[in-house]
C-alpha cells in the first residue's frame, strides 16, 4: 500500500462516503471501480470541540459490500 500513499490521503480528504467504525474510528470509502473500493480506517483527535489532528490506522481494498453493510453512514 506504500505506492498508494497519495491516494489514501485523498480518500480521507474527499471520500465518497464516511462510515462509523468501531471505538471511535471512521471509515472513508472511495470507489475505485464498479466492484472495488478503497477503505481507509482513521481516527480524528479533537481538542476543545475542534479537530486538531488525526492518523490512519489501516487501508485496504475490498470487493465485498458485506463489510460495509450494517455500518452507519455519517457522511454525506
Amino acid at each position: 500500500m506504500a505506492d498508494y500513499q497519495a491516494v489514501i490521503l485523498d480518500v480521507v480528504a474527499s471520500p465518497d462516503r464516511v462510515l462509523d467504525g468501531n471505538n471511535g474510528q471512521l471509515i472513508a470509502v472511495q470507489a475505485m471501480s464498479q466492484q472495488k473500493w478503497l477503505l481507509v480506517i482513521y481516527r480524528e483527535i479533537e481538542a476543545q470541540g475542534a479537530i486538531m489532528d488525526g492518523f490512519i490506522v489501516t487501508a485496504f481494498f475490498n470487493q465485498r459490500l458485506r463489510y460495509m453493510e450494517g455500518k452507519q453512514q455519517l457522511w454525506p
